[in-house]
């Protein structure tokens, strides 16, 4: 089974006018105590529909080549959404259930990986 890395708190990740990922204070020392530095997290953006999905489930690329990163989606009003489950399915890959959602024929959802 994939390790699977969860900061112990919850927060709101803030985006600059320049798409760059603004990281609370909190989470650059969890990641420096993981082992990382806040100056080596990269970040990958992607969005899915209802035909991404298989059975409920969304495979995201984040191609970060790490298993400690967090993964956030937000709906198209910026409405941070929980999904069911997120599964490190290898170093450069999630997979991202949102069966709980439903059809959501329509939609379109944001993807954030930072790592």
């Amino acid at each position: 089974m994939a390790k699977r890395y969860i900061p112990p708190f919850e927060a709101t990740l803030r985006v600059n006018s320049l798409g760059q990922i603004i990281l609370p204070i909190a989470w650059q020392d969890w990641f420096r105590n993981m082992g990382g530095r806040a100056a080596e997290i990269g970040k990958v953006t992607d969005t899915f529909t209802q035909t991404d999905l298989a059975a409920g489930v969304y495979t995201f690329n984040h191609r970060l080549g790490r298993t400690e990163i967090i993964i956030q989606i937000y709906n198209e009003s910026y409405k941070q959404m929980t999904p069911d489950d997120i599964t490190l399915t290898d170093i450069d890959n999630a997979a991202i259930d949102v069966t709980s959602w439903g059809d959501i024929t329509g939609k379109t959802f944001t993807v954030i990986g930072i790592g």
